[in-house]
């Protein structure tokens, strides 16, 4: 049984941030890390009842974030997201779609930092310190606009910003920035607390991201790589089916799947017959993963500073251990 993971977040009527599927699956050798507009007439997306997909429930109750299961008994898990997928327009890498439209707020931050650009020199660099001197440049704003190219970053505090230079409008990153100011809405999910530290997920333009902390440190840090979505898609999958996490139950269900499918004789009860005596694994499969359903995200209120370089050593070695 192969099952893959989709994230649904639903804005409220009045943000700027565009509702969402987020996708993702680890396929041997073939991650899948996906970000779709939702279709006018559903949420998640429903399989013909003849595709061989089966998916968890959700009680869905207003804006927030959202987490269903598919999965398959005949379908790779590649497949699976194809079946899913289909028809939904695909805007992994369409920052116009994806990342949250620019406010005038946004806009007036980008002439103070266009102007500053214009005065600066590489002995003079422009600095987060200063522009957050202005009363329209938050550390929001900074963040959007450098996740739109507007500028570069580099510095002891830009390991959460993409590594690409674009020559001559670099901003250098002399400060920390606060989480709760950087993900979306301030809030963070599904927490893990074990070693080396304390996990969540959060909503970071426009994307899913699982960040960190260690016990030793306050300072954040992100596991998942801003721009290396095949490997957020390894990530995330495995840090959503783990043991402790929100699918026991369908963790459970498939070991019973498993365990059951050689050793019972399918009946002759019709495919759609759930309550007869003899029922098929595939049947009980079927029927008990619908019974399964999530209600909306808890979040979490984000606290404390993201940014700082190097990662910690502690962190990469456990990375490689947990998700390679």
């Amino acid at each position: 049984m192969k099952c893959i993971v989709a994230f649904l977040l639903i804005n409220p009527p009045d943000s700027k941030v565009k509702d969402r599927l987020v996708i993702t699956g680890n396929e041997m050798g073939s991650p899948h890390y996906g970000v779709y507009l939702l279709k006018s007439d559903r949420l998640f997306p429903i399989p013909n009842p003849d595709s061989h997909i089966y998916m968890t429930e959700n009680h869905i109750d207003g804006s927030g974030t959202y987490v269903r299961a598919y999965c398959s008994e005949r379908w790779s898990k590649n497949e699976i997201i194809a079946k899913i997928t289909s028809g939904l327009e695909d805007i992994t890498i369409d920052d116009e779609n994806r990342i949250p439209e620019m406010s005038a707020i946004h806009e007036k931050c980008e002439e103070i930092i266009d102007k500053m650009i214009e005065k600066s020199s590489p002995e003079e660099p422009v600095k987060f310190s200063e522009i957050l001197r202005h009363e329209d440049c938050s550390e929001s704003a900074i963040v959007s606009l450098a996740f739109l190219d507007k500028f570069s970053v580099y510095g002891d505090y830009s390991n959460m910003f993409s590594r690409y230079i674009i020559d001559g409008r670099n901003v250098m990153a002399d400060v920390a920035l606060k989480i709760e100011n950087i993900v979306l809405n301030g809030e963070l999910f599904m927490e893990r607390s074990v070693p080396p530290g304390q996990q969540f997920l959060a909503w970071h333009q426009g994307d899913l991201h699982i960040f960190i902390r260690t016990k030793e440190e306050k300072t954040w840090h992100l596991i998942t790589d801003i721009t290396c979505r095949f490997a957020s898609g390894l990530y995330i999958t495995k840090y959503v089916l783990h043991e402790d996490g929100p699918f026991l139950p369908l963790l459970n269900l498939i070991e019973d799947f498993v365990d059951q499918a050689d050793k019972i004789t399918l009946s002759n009860c019709s495919d759609n017959s759930v309550d007869c005596e003899d029922e098929s694994p595939l049947q009980n499969f079927r029927r008990k993963i619908a019974e399964i359903k999530l209600g909306k995200l808890t979040p979490t209120r984000a606290e404390g500073n993201i940014g700082i370089l190097p990662k910690p050593l502690s962190i990469v070695r456990w990375v490689d251990e947990k998700y390679m």
